[in-house]
């Protein structure tokens, strides 16, 4: 891109010499001994003199001369360039060659050659020997010959000079061509050899003025005076023109131009010596699209520059096989479609110019154009490709041949080409087409799914990125055809949803296939009609409202429909048919086995191998005839159905870990069998059952089970060789064993079982329960607790029962303590809502006379997670570990509850195994495993009571699923644990302790605040957290020589008890002193501890820091 100012020197200055008397005069200056060049712009109405003209010399007896007519050249009439060196040597040009006007003349000598250049060619060279010499005393001139002194002696030049350059250099032949028609500027690459330069724009006067020191040339100023010589009006053909471009110019009548990068001029008319046109371009090859106007769509990124002087009308070609321009070039294209862009500065938007007259060879020539100053681009609008239609051949009944040739494609590429039809005319690519690859040249098309007897209308088509183009319009009609009719359905595969057909196919170009929920008729499609299928039922096209559906539309043999309702008929129909899209003629007529019947199945039936219908799911009944096992068959998937039948001689298993769920009822002919091992037991949910089932309870040896019979009519004796026992609410205990193996076990009862040494598995068979149930009528002499149990061969939902006259929690035996569950709340020690089959529990009555009501609307009728938690909101979960043994209580917080204890609301603890550690809270001297306390007003301290087996380390974790801070207060070490969520907390507990110990601390409290309760369980607030002491206020505790303790204060007449704890509860020591005030600690590592000292009638606590005996 070009990025200069353009001028001309056509309105600018020349120094006017008159051929008798005037010159310019530099002085005895520019005598170069190596190498120089000299050059400038000459003028003269008529170059062919008779007498001799100087225009440039410092020849005498020596040095250096241009001249016309020289006398002494070698050739006669000729424009002569001499240089001295012991000899004249002379380089010659023709004066016939020279038309009148401007020309560009300069001379060089370098290193034994001397050169003559006319116009920016090399016209002529001569070796020279020797050295140039000069006359010691003659002066530098132009226009005329030099003399001895500083006058000269003749040889008068008659014309014009401008733009005079005089380098110590010989100046390349691309400098000299390149920079003939432009000013010289600082970024010319032989500015440092400039000795001098003369612009000859002063315009009056008598100097010329040396300007090449501003330009990076030569400092000293090498003026040129003028004798006798005027000014006048240049028309020099000088621009500013890039110095990446080759300028080239045009004055020569009739004559074409030289050529530029590709681009020339001509003219039909003379041009006089003012009207001139200087153009050059950028170089660049290859095209462009930035800077376009809207009607073209490529242009050359070679841009061309155009200076001219005058009005010139001019004719312009470009050679587009030029190898930078070849790319624009596309045979065949109108001329019309290549346009001449314009522009007048360096950016912005083209515009087109002018339209291509006329394309021969791949040159592109512009008629008559005005070529005014600015910068011209070659561009090519691209069209539409050229294509035309072949002639339609290999008529069918549904069938032709036809298609094209493409030749040319406008500029773009083709991207799809091929024939398009309709049955109306002008058919375009939107109606039926082939596509037949892409570029120029001929393509064949296929014409296929045409309708017999019918007139079709055919164009090629050719598309590129200007759109698409069509070729003449043929007209053919198809031949008659008729169908043989297709037959011998077979229907295979049938199921309660699905079936498969297959036919023998007859003489049609396809087949459409319709299905009717019907079990007479056949099926009448409508000619020149598309049906569109669907493989599932109802989904496809409907002849009319007739029933009928598509369900295949194809060349082939089969299909597998789905969507069909179980249990019913359905009627096939094969019609053959001849036709492509919307022109079909439909074959509807009758043949062998076409149409027929297909019933679906009803259910789907396991016959000990596979499912005749397809696997069920919770849509489909299904029917076991023949052994099954849930977690074995269907790749050990789990069973669902609709609803159950089990026929007579054949058993379901239900494997642990494994589920079978009926939506529906089940119906048992045969046997269901609920396994059950050491890793789980099966699960049934149904939503009613009928019939005998086995029911298996693993019973791990050694710990109670707490169970109930999930069938009608269990008799004790299954429980052979395990201890059984009821449970005595009046009395709170287990009652003696049922020893009578005729016992019947009550349906919904619970009772306690036992394996001494060996598992057991208890196989439970009779009537499965079903319906609603009730418990027999629970006890209230004490307590209210009674065992009770899920009388259900599936699990239950605590959640969804009736609690009416109940407490809302219950409670679990898990072989070593209570699990809860509270509705509303959450569970303890792994407690659930759910209760699986076979499962004891106990419930509380808060009334007499009650019952627990079971229907199958508590039943739980999907496979759930029996061991589910419920998402706790705003509890407090306490659990108390040493090892792997635990026990766990809820604080809980409800609007509505009361800060005391609420029977059947509150939880009351029921002790697990003695081995296990015990934690609960109290409320009224009552012992909670949940305590749900008022969200309205929370109580400042809650106590609970930690109770051990044995002594030793355990450990606190409260957790908090609220939003209240809260605390872990430790009474015995005067010691406060501050959290938001979580606490872990160590102590040393004593076996036998019941006194509340620990306190959990519920509001906000600030450092003055004491977390301490009084005697009476209260907080105390008057005295010191974690530091304060105990009715101690006169005891002193200090560290001396180290790890030395010295108490002060201690009433001396009582014996001393010291007790030292770690912060995470440990004790540590635990001495008697006789009337001490030294204790040795030296047994202790160095770090922080809480020190406890009493007698009996004072007591301190304090935290203390033991540092490292040195």
């Amino acid at each position: 891109i070009f990025s200069f100012d353009v001028f001309a020197q056509g309105g600018g200055m020349a120094h006017n010499l008159n051929g008798t008397s005037a010159y310019l005069s530099a002085g005895n200056k520019f005598k170069y001994t190596s190498s120089f060049t000299v050059e400038l712009w000459a003028y003269s109405a008529s170059w062919n003199v008779t007498t001799p003209q100087a225009i440039v010399s410092c020849y005498e007896n020596g040095g250096y001369r241009i001249a016309l007519n020289d006398p002494s050249a070698p050739q006669t009439q000729c424009l002569s360039a001499v240089l001295y060196t012991g000899t004249d040597n002379y380089v010659c040009y023709p004066l016939a060659n020279l038309t009148a006007g401007w020309h560009h003349i300069a001379m060089a000598y370098t290193g034994g050659s001397l050169a003559l250049w006319i116009d920016g060619r090399k016209v002529a060279v001569k070796s020279v020997s020797g050295t140039p010499s000069y006359h010691p005393s003659n002066a530098w001139l132009i226009g005329a010959e030099a003399g001895t002194g500083s006058s000269p002696a003749g040889w008068y030049f008659k014309g014009y000079v401008d733009e005079i350059k005089i380098w110590n250099t010989a100046v390349s032949e691309a400098n000299i061509r390149d920079w003939m028609h432009r000013p010289l500027v600082s970024a010319h690459s032989q500015i440092a050899n400039l000795m001098a330069y003369y612009m000859a724009n002063e315009g009056s006067g008598t100097t010329l003025n040396d300007i090449a020191s501003s330009l990076g040339g030569d400092p000293v100023a090498d003026k040129l005076t003028s004798v006798s010589g005027t000014w006048t009006t240049s028309y020099a053909p000088i621009s500013n023109i890039s110095s990446s471009t080759r300028a080239l110019w045009q004055a020569k009548g009739t004559a074409s131009s030289d050529t530029c990068q590709g681009l020339w001029m001509n003219s039909t008319a003379s041009w006089t010596p003012a009207k001139f046109e200087v153009f050059g371009g950028n170089a660049l090859d290859d095209t462009s699209v930035a800077d376009l106007p809207s009607t073209v769509d490529i242009r050359s990124a070679r841009i061309w520059q155009f200076d001219r002087s005058g009005t010139l009308t001019v004719n312009i070609s470009v050679d587009l096989k030029e190898a930078g321009l070849s790319s624009l070039y596309v045979g065949g294209l109108a001329a019309s479609q290549y346009k001449l862009l314009y522009r007048s500065s360096t950016t912005g938007t083209f515009s087109v110019k002018a339209s291509a007259t006329s394309v021969v060879n791949g040159v592109v020539t512009f008629a008559s154009v005005s070529a005014a100053d600015g910068y011209y681009a070659v561009a090519r609008a691209n069209t539409v490709p050229v294509v035309t239609t072949t002639a339609i051949t290999n008529i069918t009944d549904v069938a032709a041949t036809g298609g094209g040739t493409i030749t040319t494609d406008g500029g773009s590429a083709v991207t799809a080409r091929g024939v398009c039809w309709n049955t109306t005319g002008s058919p375009t690519i939107a109606d039926s087409k082939t596509i037949d690859g892409s570029g120029t040249g001929t393509f064949v098309s296929q014409l296929t799914g045409l309708s017999p007897l019918t007139t079709y209308y055919v164009r090629a088509y050719a598309t590129n990125a200007k759109g698409t183009a069509y070729g003449t319009q043929m007209i053919f009609t198809t031949q008659g055809s008729s169908s043989a009719q297709a037959s011998n359905i077979q229907a295979s595969g049938i199921t309660l949803t699905a079936a498969t057909f297959t036919w023998q196919r007859g003489t049609g170009s396809n087949c459409a296939v319709f299905m009717a929920r019907t079990s007479s008729g056949t099926a009448s499609p409508v000619n020149k009609t598309t049906y569109t299928a669907s493989s599932v039922f109802g989904q496809g096209s409907q002849i009319g409202s007739t029933g009928w559906y598509c369900v295949y539309n194809g060349t082939g043999t089969s299909v597998t429909v789905s969507g069909l309702a179980k249990g019913q008929t359905y009627r096939i129909h094969v019609c053959e048919y001849n036709g492509n899209k919307g022109k079909e003629i439909y074959n509807s007529a009758t043949a062998y086995n076409n149409p027929v019947n297909v019933v679906t199945l009803s259910f789907t039936t396991w016959n000990g191998n596979a499912w005749d219908g397809g696997r069920p799911d919770a849509s489909i009944d299904a029917v076991i005839a023949g052994n099954y096992t849930v977690g074995v068959n269907d790749n050990g998937a789990d069973l669902v159905a609709a609803s159950l039948r089990i026929t007579a001689g054949d058993t379901l298993f239900v494997n642990p870990g494994h589920t079978a769920t009926v939506k529906g009822n089940t119906v048992i002919e045969g046997e269901l069998v609920i396994k059950s091992d050491a890793t789980g037991d099966g699960a049934f949910f149904d939503n009613g059952i009928s019939g005998m089932i086995t029911v298996e309870r693993y019973i791990s040896p050694n710990q109670w089970h707490l169970i109930s019979s999930p069938v009608t009519g269990s008799e004790a004796g299954i429980l052979t060789s395990l201890f059984m026992k009821g449970y005595n609410e009046a009395t709170d205990t287990y009652g003696s064993y049922i020893k009578d193996p005729a016992f019947i076990v009550p349906v919904a009862a619970g009772y306690a079982v036992w394996a001494k040494v060996n598992p057991r598995t208890v196989v439970f068979h009779g009537e499965a329960n079903t319906g609603n149930i009730l418990s027999g009528v629970l006890q209230k002499t004490k307590n209210g607790y009674n065992l009770v149990g899920n009388p259900y061969p599936s699990p239950i939902d605590w959640e969804a029962m009736d609690k009416t006259g109940l407490s809302s929690t219950i409670w679990v035996w898990n072989g070593s303590q209570y699990a809860t569950y509270t509705a509303g709340i959450g569970g303890t020690n792994g407690g659930s809502r759910y209760l699986s089959m076979g499962q004891g529990f106990f419930v509380q009555t808060l009334t007499e006379n009650n019952v627990v009501s079971f229907t199958n609307n508590v039943r739980v009728a999907a496979p759930v997670n029996l061991k589910e938690m419920m998402a706790e909101t705003d509890n407090v979960r306490i659990k108390i570990s040493g090892g792997s043994l635990s026990d766990e209580c809820i604080v809980a917080f409800r609007p509505g509850a009361s800060n005391g204890y609420e029977p059947g609301r509150d939880a009351e603890k029921r002790y697990g195994s003695p081995d296990y550690p015990q934690i609960y809270t109290l409320a009224e001297n009552t012992k909670l495993t949940v305590n749900i306390l008022s969200t309205d007003e929370r109580k400042d301290s809650i106590p609970f009571v930690a109770e051990v087996p044995y002594n030793g380390t355990y450990t606190l974790t409260i957790r908090n699923t609220g939003k209240t801070r809260y605390a872990l207060y430790d009474k015995k070490l005067d010691y406060t644990t501050e959290a938001t969520d979580y606490i872990s907390y160590a102590a040393a507990l004593s076996a036998g302790e019941k006194d509340p110990r620990f306190y959990l601390i519920l509001k906000e409290t600030t450092a003055s605040d004491s977390l301490m309760p009084d005697d009476t369980g209260s907080v105390n607030k008057e005295s010191v957290l974690a530091t304060g002491s105990e009715r101690g206020d006169n005891i002193d505790v200090y560290i001396i020589q180290g790890n030395v303790l010295l108490i002060e204060g201690l009433d001396e007449s009582a014996d001393t008890r010291l007790e030292v704890y770690t912060l995470d509860g440990r004790l540590m020591i635990d001495r008697h002193y006789a009337k001490c005030q030294m204790a040795e600690s030296s047994s202790l590592p160095a770090g922080t501890y809480v020190v406890r000292i009493g007698n009996g009638q004072s007591v301190k606590t304090a935290k203390v820091f033991l540092p490292a005996v040195k």
